[in-house]
């Protein structure tokens, strides 16, 4: 990148297809929010009218009209509870809402994590679509595995696998910015630190040498290089002791070679011509041994001598420029600006969120408390992006920090994970102006509460915050729409109650579907009584 401006527009690029904005060196506490933006243009209604599956998962192809579910209520999309035992395809119905919204199925990569799962009886024909029908007027035909998807943030849909990845991430900012569509934003911090991390370690190694300078000492390594394999094909055709050139480094057979001249000055004085000849082969026989020895052992020090030689010249392309270095400081110079900005920005979308939520989060975990003397307060941790807990509890004389994961009982951190998700999802709404249904599967049981009368004021308090959050804060009128699918009948009846408290208090204006919902193979030889319009409804 050649400047701050350069980086600011390649950011701005990708913010502005988040729709945050345009960005500037600004810090992000020093801006005001301007409440007045959110009111500018109309809501848009995405909410779900009816969904048909074909060759889907648990719903095979029906040539008679396929498998499908209704969620309207006299002609509007309406909250409904489904209850159905194992096997009636709950979690079928939750992969299809989760992968024509999202183009992402979480009970895929949580259970089974192959290609085939959405489709009938695992068998890739091809032939596995969803087909949506949404407030908005929009049907939409998704065909599986061609992605045909709406692309909208996973926020919205709650079930096992949430909980399963909140209680085990370490970085907090990272689940919510993919959780409410900003994943490139953390893609973007991630590919800085990278690049600042990349050069960094460029910049540090090697000495800085000029341009001149660096092409000298590369001719001067390659002439020595030159050198030392002409004397190596040289001396490795040596025929004779005799044109060895001792040098300091050969000084390894000069006692040796001293010896040897000696013996064979002795031996040309001896007078018998028969040990004379004799002498003289021994003399020879040495002498070839001695060469040998010599010119391998040469050999292996001058190659070595070679290899450094090599090494040199190879690592010559790591010692930088002197004007490089600087080129290479100025970049990181540049990105370290970029990477203030965008912490800047993940910043001010967590305290946004812990700002909106952090009251309702913190109401909610102390009301399903088992002390009675229990206070929680929730605060962002900025440098390292997380949401901690400050606990005043019975047994400790001081408030104390700690997280969510590592303080809450089983039962309350799922608590916890369902309030965030739905506190994301309504966050999202109001940032973007959507209207979205809500899905949580399956993960509610009467066993899990004290009586379910607290189960419906939970369900109750989520109808008020959309409520408060989106028809009082932004003036829209368009319902909250809850899909909560479970296996309980006691849940299923406390479920239902919260939303029809929701419904006297005028927090919800739909009367509530609340149904049990049949198999394939319930429905089997009785589609008449399921029928709609165009498809078989999984309940009657």
């Amino acid at each position: 990148m050649g400047g701050d401006k350069e980086v600011l527009d390649a950011i701005n690029n990708i913010v502005a297809s988040l729709g945050i904005g345009p960005l500037d060196t600004e810090s992000a506490d020093d801006k005001s929010d301007d409440s007045s933006n959110v009111l500018e243009k109309e809501f848009v209604d995405c909410r779900i009218k009816s969904i048909r599956f074909s060759d889907f998962r648990l719903f095979p192809k029906q040539y008679n009209g396929d498998y499908g579910l209704s969620f309207l209520n006299d002609k509007e999309p309406s909250s409904c509870v489904f209850i159905g035992a194992n096997g009636t395809g709950k979690s079928s119905i939750y992969s299809a809402l989760e992968y024509a919204y999202t183009g992402y199925s979480s009970h895929r990569e949580e259970v089974y994590g192959i290609d085939t799962y959405l489709n009938y009886a695992f068998v890739d024909k091809g032939t596995s679509s969803l087909s949506l029908s949404m407030s908005s007027g929009d049907c939409k035909k998704i065909d599986i595995p061609n992605n045909t998807v709406m692309d909208y943030p996973r926020s919205f849909f709650c079930s096992e696998h949430d909980i399963n990845i909140i209680s085990k991430e370490q970085n907090l900012a990272r689940f919510v910015l993919e959780q409410t569509g900003y994943a490139d934003l953390w893609k973007l911090k991630s590919e800085l630190e990278n690049k600042i991390s990349k050069l960094s370690n460029v910049n540090r190694q090697g000495s800085k040498l000029s341009g001149k300078r660096k092409r000298e000492v590369l001719i001067e390594l390659k002439k020595m290089s030159d050198a030392k394999i002409e004397e190596l094909n040289r001396f490795s055709n040596l025929e004779s002791i005799d044109e060895v050139e001792l040098k300091k480094e050969h000084l390894l057979f000069k006692a040796r070679w001293d010896k040897f001249k000696s013996t064979v000055t002795i031996n040309s004085k001896n007078l018998n011509p028969q040990v004379t000849s004799t002498t003289s082969e021994i003399d020879k026989s040495a002498e070839a041994k001695l060469l040998e020895m010599y010119k391998t052992l040469w050999k292996v020090i001058n190659e070595e001598m070679l290899d450094e030689l090599r090494e040199l010249v190879a690592s010559m392309d790591t010692i930088n420029d002197s004007d490089e270095n600087e080129e290479i400081t100025k970049e990181i110079s540049t990105l370290k600006t970029a990477q203030t900005i965008v912490m800047e920005i993940i910043g001010s979308l967590f305290k946004e969120i812990c700002t909106d939520f952090s009251e309702f989060i913190e109401k909610e975990l102390v009301y399903f408390s088992p002390s009675k003397n229990e206070d929680i307060f929730t605060f962002f941790t900025k440098d390292d992006n997380y949401i901690s807990l400050s606990i005043k509890a019975d047994g400790h004389k001081d408030p104390f920090t700690t997280d969510a994961p590592s303080y809450l009982n089983t039962f309350r951190f799922r608590i916890y994970c369902i309030l965030l998700k739905v506190s994301l999802s309504i966050w999202y709404m109001k940032k973007s102006k959507t209207i979205l249904p809500i899905v949580i599967d399956d993960i509610f049981s009467s066993s899990d509460f004290d009586n379910n009368n607290r189960l419906d004021i939970f369900i109750y308090e989520i109808c008020e915050l959309y409520n408060s959050q989106i028809k009082e804060k932004c003036k829209c009128n368009i319902p909250l729409q809850l899909i909560i699918l479970t296996h309980d009948n006691q849940a299923k009846y406390a479920l239902e109650k919260g939303l029809n408290t929701a419904k006297i208090h005028k927090t919800l204006t739909s009367d509530v579907i609340s149904k049990r919902i049949f198999s394939p193979i319930d429905i089997k030889g009785h589609e008449s009584e399921f029928r709609k319009a165009d498809f078989i409804n999984l309940y009657i």
